[in-house]
């Protein structure tokens, strides 16, 4: 069963990501988060114990860029095997392709070096906004829009909603207690994958009741006839 989902609800989440976002830009850019960064280092960091770093590590590792594809092609998968969701599968392409892109435009952009302090892995490119917590919440943000539209059961949209917080959490806060970002990388990536995935969600649901309403018509036309 699907549900009707509102672009407008999208309107509002996109602008007020993109709001929050241009917020913590503008903070990051200024240097005015650095008391912020300094707290959540300083209690993430103070967790550390080996098993800890090890969980992390593993939880770091599903938000790069393999883990993540293969994510979206088991997806695909069982969309276009159990439903045949060639438009819901292209949309989750979208999202994804698109998420890379920018993230990649906006760390050139701010060009942020990542922290050099008490870092358990390496990474090489720029810092803000975080990739991994970007994708994340695009990759399980996605299934979880796809979850609402095609579940009727409650209880199995809150399950969901509540397994992909914990895992967009998880991947973000791996990122800063592994000491490759600053916490406010990880709100900035949240806040512009939140954009990028409202966005493309109201589009993607504009199209498809458009197709819906065109098809309807015509079959509608055809018994007439």
């Amino acid at each position: 069963m699907r549900r009707t989902y509102r672009p407008f609800t999208s309107i509002i989440l996109s602008i007020l990501s993109l709001v929050g976002f241009g917020w913590a830009a503008y903070a990051v850019d200024q240097d005015r988060m650095k008391a912020f960064d300094d707290y959540f280092i300083r209690h993430v960091q103070g967790l550390e114990t080996e098993t800890l770093t090890k969980l992390l590590k593993a939880v770091t590792y599903i938000g790069t860029t393999v883990p993540v594809i293969v994510i979206m092609l088991i997806v695909i998968a069982i969309l276009l095997a159990t439903k045949r969701l060639w438009k819901e599968s292209l949309f989750l392409v979208w999202v994804m392709l698109g998420e890379k892109l920018l993230n990649d435009a906006v760390k050139s952009w701010f060009a942020r070096p990542r922290p050099t302090i008490h870092r358990l892995v390496e990474e090489t490119d720029f810092s803000f906004p975080s990739g991994h917590a970007m994708a994340s919440i695009c990759l399980y943000g996605a299934l979880l829009y796809f979850t609402w539209r095609f579940s009727s059961r409650r209880s199995g949209r809150i399950a969901a909603g509540v397994i992909a917080a914990a895992i967009v959490l998880l991947i973000g806060g791996s990122r800063i207690y592994l000491g490759v970002h600053y916490p406010s990388d990880v709100l900035g990536g949240y806040l512009l994958g939140g954009f990028w995935l409202a966005a493309s969600a109201g589009i993607f649901q504009r199209i498809a009741d458009r197709t819906s309403r065109a098809q309807r018509s015509k079959e509608s036309a055809t018994t007439t006839f």
